[in-house]
């Protein structure tokens, strides 16, 4: 039916789509991996923040001074919650981290046998580059929407975090103050 001049042209253009779209593919599963290293390092600083509040908290309670803080009750409501709303921002910067380190529903290609069976049973080259093209095209779509979605859990959890360590540091500015306000 077609030439072979015009074979060759359609296998060409069905290569050059074939390695953009395994081009595309390898991005976004590079994409992935680095997304991971985040959710890591995210779960890192989390962990940190909880754990360096528990101790400054421990050491504020332990405190003598706090006798003098504690005797205004409106400064101990403001102090109690503001270290509240700090912790619990930060806990949810670590609920969001883990969804985002939960979604992973990648697309994967199909399976060695799978593609050596479909080269055995058609014509030549020219019939299984659209099929392995086609291939990486929806993995890579599907993997696109996953690490968007990841992404976007991530990015949320960084501004939520970072929202739980200015009111934490805003709280203990108002601690120093009542503290140095409370001496004299």
């Amino acid at each position: 039916c077609m030439s072979p001049e015009s074979q060759r042209d359609t296998i060409a253009k069905n290569k050059v789509l074939y390695e953009y779209c395994k081009y595309l593919y390898e991005m976004e599963d590079s994409r992935g991996d680095k997304l991971n290293g985040l959710v890591r390092t995210y779960m890192s600083f989390i962990a940190f923040a909880l754990g360096g509040g528990a101790t400054i908290i421990q050491f504020v309670i332990d405190r003598e001074n706090y006798v003098q803080i504690s005797r205004s009750q409106s400064a101990s409501v403001a102090l109690f919650m503001l270290t509240s709303i700090s912790a619990c921002l930060i806990l949810c910067s670590g609920v969001l981290t883990i969804f985002a380190a939960k979604i992973r529903r990648f697309e994967g290609l199909n399976s060695a046998c799978k593609v050596t069976i479909q080269a055995v049973l058609l014509k030549g080259e020219g019939q299984l580059i659209p099929i392995l093209t086609a291939d990486y095209a929806v993995a890579a779509d599907r993997n696109y929407a996953n690490n968007q979605r990841k992404a976007k859990y991530l990015s949320l959890a960084v501004a939520v975090y970072l929202a739980g360590i200015l009111v934490a540091v805003i709280d203990y500015a108002l601690f120093q103050m009542l503290l140095v306000g409370g001496s004299k």
